[in-house]
């Protein structure tokens, strides 16, 4: 926090910073503090304009949903089911080690790919309609089949 102090007074600019702060309880807070420097006619620092702001609520938030993320991370990584993410285009996002050794295709090879390139029951236009049900419903439940690497059904 002193160096982005310093900085700001060495360099006549604005401070900006979230940081953590011992509240009057005991217990520890964070404060997102921006500061301005008022300059003289010699562009001297004569005082500075500023406000802190509590955003200890949004910081708790940001730390319990990590602490959830991992958790599902966790879970969908040790699972012995295949997991993908994909956009809305259908490009793969993420998968686990399960769905990789299922396909048989390298974590490389399927950044590269879609799903329609290893769909092995839906053609294009279906795959379409299935991705366009999930953006109007928002979420939508089928079963299919995926082409591995060798060729095979699954």
């Amino acid at each position: 926090m002193l160096a982005v102090i310093n900085e700001a007074i060495r360099t006549k600019s604005t401070f900006e910073l979230e940081h953590p702060v011992l509240r009057v309880d005991g217990s520890l807070g964070w404060t997102h503090s921006r500061a301005v420097p008022i300059l003289d006619t010699n562009r001297e620092i004569i005082e500075w304009f500023g406000a802190a702001s509590d955003i200890t609520a949004r910081k708790q938030a940001e730390e319990a949903l990590r602490e959830r993320e991992a958790k599902f991370r966790a879970a969908v990584e040790t699972s012995g089911d295949g997991f993908c993410l994909s956009d809305m285009a259908g490009r793969f996002l993420e998968f686990n080690e399960a769905y990789i050794n299922l396909l048989g295709y390298s974590r490389e090879e399927l950044l590269k790919m879609s799903v329609p390139d290893i769909e092995a029951q839906f053609p294009r236009p279906e795959i379409s309609a299935i991705i366009e049900r999930i953006k109007s419903e928002g979420h939508t439940s089928f079963e299919t089949k995926f082409r591995t690497k060798d060729g095979r059904v699954w």
